[in-house]
């Protein structure tokens, strides 16, 4: 049952039909025949109209060096359930490490003002600076006694919290005044980067990053551009 319980929106889905108000409602359909997409998560953040941003009533933006940047993100993830966050200079030889289309849309670098998604390509402003790798661990005591040949609920409740923290995290940025991009759960190669960002590396289990406080316990180690 728990199992079944968090399918629920996994993967940032919008949920097929649901009971709302009396009624059953398809909501993905529904978004679909509006023009939306499949899922909540998007390359250019959820950017709601409830947020206010510094430029929306005439204030300069917060900045810090570096370093405080870094630490403020932080706390961020860890209030939202998450572990931990790294940060990497981008430039030509970094962006190597990311695929060449995500979602069947061209992943491109582009000397514009804005960072921008069309039908076929997403772009990343030129003036973009830095990747940040967040990461945030499975529920420890479910996946070590998991039930089932893929720790079931434990993944699953992962893939269900996880999408909706990176979306949070690109809106904290959004609402700081700043642009963060993201192609989320995929689109790059997450052992490299997290060796880069110092949030762990390869390791002879293949494709989980480990990470050196919780080995290979981590579900998140997602990417995202600012």
């Amino acid at each position: 049952a728990l199992f079944m319980a968090t399918k629920f929106m996994r993967m940032g889905m919008w949920p097929g039909e649901i009971n709302m108000g009396g009624n059953r409602v398809n909501v993905a359909k529904a978004i679909s025949a509006a023009g939306g997409t499949a899922a909540f998560t998007s390359f250019l953040g959820l950017r709601s109209s409830e947020t206010l941003r510094p430029q929306d009533f005439g204030v300069p933006r917060w900045e810090g060096t570096p370093e405080e940047n870094l630490l403020a993100l932080r706390q961020v993830v860890r209030f939202l359930g998450g572990c931990d966050v790294g940060a990497q200079e981008m430039d030509s030889d970094v962006f190597k490490l990311f695929h060449e289309k995500s979602g069947k849309k061209q992943l491109v670098i582009e000397n514009v003002d804005e960072a921008a998604e069309t039908p076929t390509k997403l772009v990343i402003p030129a003036k973009a600076k830095y990747i940040l790798q967040w990461t945030a661990r499975q529920p420890y005591e479910s996946t070590r006694r998991q039930a089932g040949e893929y720790e079931d609920a434990a993944v699953y409740y992962s893939y269900q919290r996880f999408p909706f923290v990176g979306a949070i995290i690109q809106e904290f940025i959004h609402a700081l005044g700043y642009t963060a991009v993201s192609t989320h759960m995929m689109g790059y190669h997450t052992n490299a980067i997290a060796t880069l960002t110092g949030m762990g590396e390869h390791c002879r289990m293949s494709s989980p990053t480990l990470v050196p406080k919780y080995g290979t316990t981590n579900r998140a180690m997602w990417v995202m551009m600012t």
